[in-house]
């Protein structure tokens, strides 16, 4: 069993979405207010829009190169910022939902290539790149992206009813961490949908509890910076910020649950639908850019997610 695509081929999926965010921060106001982040907001994004496969040869025998693409123009947004009903184009900018184009790689039992699915190489939306903090919503926003390969990775051997495989892929943090995703899926049973002969797979994927301080790679840039023979006052102040340094990321352990109804003969995912949901904190304690004071504040967000994905035009329809 296996994908069955081929250069030059164009998959168009409706897709029916619901999102809901919800997002607080609390702690010094200068700095909330320059992260453009709301203290308070709830948004729902909801309706159907289209998701569209362009399929080319991918980098190796047996692989595709998929350029994915969204027209979100279908979408409902329902949105309070602040206690005050706000418009999608006042929006906070890491809240706003734009059309997205994504390129990934995958073989021909789905599975995705290292460093070619968004996320991969940096699960964290480029946060820990430039300290963005508005970049927090790429974050939660990786596992439930609309623009991804939708349908589970197939095991090489034959399968029969009742079967299950698991896999399970570790993403490098600091030091020794590492995080960790365990997709199970099991093929539940065979079904007739819309005249199709398709399996029904049931998959369930697993993200580990992610915790830790980047305040010691903060400091490190601090102490890089300083003279090579620092003053006493000098050390003093940096001893200072040692103790008082703090930042915190912590993502909870969750559970994405999908099925799929894979059609084996056309080699295609015909219909799947997927939920699930993320909770993301941060806790800082950092100096101002520009007065050097310490500033606190701390961050909640939660994404409760369901879509399903059903398969409008291809070859084989």
């Amino acid at each position: 069993v296996s994908y069955a695509l081929e250069a030059g081929q164009t998959y168009t999926f409706e897709l029916e979405m619901d999102q809901t965010i919800e997002f607080t921060s609390t702690g010094d106001s200068a700095a909330i207010e320059s992260e453009d982040l709301p203290g308070n907001m709830t948004m729902r994004v909801f309706g159907p829009t289209t998701v569209t496969y362009q399929v080319a040869d991918g980098p190796e025998p047996d692989t595709y190169e998929l350029t994915i693409t969204s027209d979100l123009s279908g979408l409902q947004f329902d949105a309070e910022v602040d206690g005050a009903p706000v418009e999608r184009d006042e929006l906070p900018e890491f809240a706003d939902l734009e059309p997205q184009a994504t390129t990934i790689v995958v073989d021909k039992q789905g599975k995705p290539l290292e460093g070619a699915v968004p996320g991969m190489d940096d699960p964290f939306g480029g946060l820990f790149g430039d300290f963005d903090l508005g970049a927090m919503g790429d974050m939660g926003s990786q596992s439930m992206n609309p623009t991804q390969f939708f349908g589970p990775a197939l095991p090489e051997e034959g399968i029969e009813i009742g079967d299950t495989w698991t896999e399970t892929t570790e993403i490098p943090l600091f030091g020794d961490d590492k995080a960790t995703t365990t997709v199970t899926s099991t093929f539940d049973r065979m079904e007739d949908l819309d005249g199709r002969d398709v399996m029904v797979i049931d998959t369930v994927v697993s993200s580990s509890e992610i915790e830790f301080d980047l305040a010691e790679l903060l400091l490190a840039l601090f102490e890089g910076f300083m003279p090579e023979d620092p003053s006493e006052e000098d050390l003093a102040m940096f001893e200072q910020l040692r103790d008082s340094m703090r930042f915190l990321f912590h993502v909870d352990a969750a559970e994405q649950e999908m099925t799929t109804w894979f059609d084996a003969e056309a080699g295609v995912a015909v219909r799947t639908e997927t939920g699930g949901s993320n909770r993301i904190r941060m806790d800082v304690n950092v100096p101002d850019e520009e007065t050097g004071e310490m500033v606190s504040f701390s961050m909640d967000m939660s994404i409760t997610q369901s879509m399903t994905f059903r398969l409008l035009e291809g070859p084989s329809t």
